[in-house]
């Protein structure tokens, strides 16, 4: 029978917690989608890469007329639409990733970043290093892997290269793929040098959305393996899709040996809640849980 370490916690991130530094829930990313608007800037990004006016257009169009709450979605039953999609995704992404909204005095109220950081109580780089959290992030922006880098470089005097190799390795895995890949930068594309169709380049090259998610990848073997050698399971922001839960081995690894579950789940209707904690966690005790901010989640004992 599978063990888990009782030390080792595995933090699950999703949308709802990258909403507090910038970024868009699904339904708002959509909007973000269907606001970009075919200037002569757009048109000449859209060209490069093989895209039309006529076909963003249409594109746009169906999106609009779909009457499905999020992109991800509609690729899913539109497939044809996958790479347009995710350029428009990257397009309407593109400039949010922002380091001043991290520190103050720009932070936002709720700032689990630092909350996280002050629970891990590290006070040497060595003590980070044999921390038992890790960080699974269906997230693709690398807001959480700069805010890190920068506490890590003003702590202990350590490289940024150095701390974001430590960090994409090791602390933080990306299941549904990034931005681009994190090499240390001072995160704030609004400043960067490099032109937007490098920028969008990375992105699309890094962006899985759900539909094409495959559950063989290293990333999600790696999130699993997590997973099952992990007691504590913490979930922010998370949307409990059904087949992001299936990947990441739900609900059969709560069957195998009983874990200690905390979970933010505003958004989520009542009855649906009902049924995760029941089914998908096997833990009927979950459903009274109430937090009132993703901050006090990550301040529990667990993480020190």
């Amino acid at each position: 029978m599978l063990v888990a370490d009782n030390k080792s916690t595995a933090v699950i991130v999703g949308a709802g917690a990258s909403k507090p530094y910038g970024f868009p829930l699904g339904r708002e990313l959509r909007d973000l989608v269907l606001k970009i608007r075919t200037t002569d800037s757009t048109l000449k990004l859209l060209k490069q890469f093989g895209v039309s006016q006529d076909a963003f257009r249409d594109f746009h169009t169906d999106l609009q007329m779909a009457a499905i709450s999020t992109v991800d979605a509609f690729l899913e039953k539109r497939p044809s639409w996958m790479r347009v999609g995710k350029i428009a995704m990257a397009l309407g992404l593109d400039g949010i990733e922002n380091e001043g909204k991290l520190f103050p005095p720009n932070h936002p109220k709720d700032h689990w970043y630092e909350s996280l950081w002050q629970s891990l109580s590290c006070t040497s780089w060595a003590k980070l290093k044999s921390s038992k959290v890790r960080i699974v992030s269906f997230n693709y922006d690398r807001t959480l892997e700069c805010y890190f880098c920068g506490v890590i470089e003003n702590n202990f005097k350590i490289s940024r290269a150095k701390a974001a190799e430590w960090l994409t390795k090791e602390f933080i895995t990306h299941p549904h793929g990034t931005l681009g890949k994190y090499r240390g930068e001072r995160l704030n594309w609004l400043s960067d040098r490099r032109d937007q169709y490098t920028r969008i380049k990375k992105a699309l090259d890094g962006i899985v959305v759900i539909s094409e998610a495959n559950p063989k990848t290293a990333s999600y073997a790696k999130a699993r393996k997590l997973l099952e050698v992990s007691q504590n399971y913490v979930f922010l922001g998370f949307g409990y899709h059904s087949q992001n839960m299936e990947r990441l081995g739900f609900p059969n690894i709560c069957k195998k040996q009983n874990r200690d579950i905390y979970a933010s789940h505003k958004g989520v209707p009542k009855s649906e809640w009902w049924n995760i904690c029941k089914y998908d966690f096997s833990a009927d005790n979950l459903f009274g849980q109430n937090w009132p901010s993703l901050s006090r989640i990550v301040s529990l004992p667990i993480f020190r």
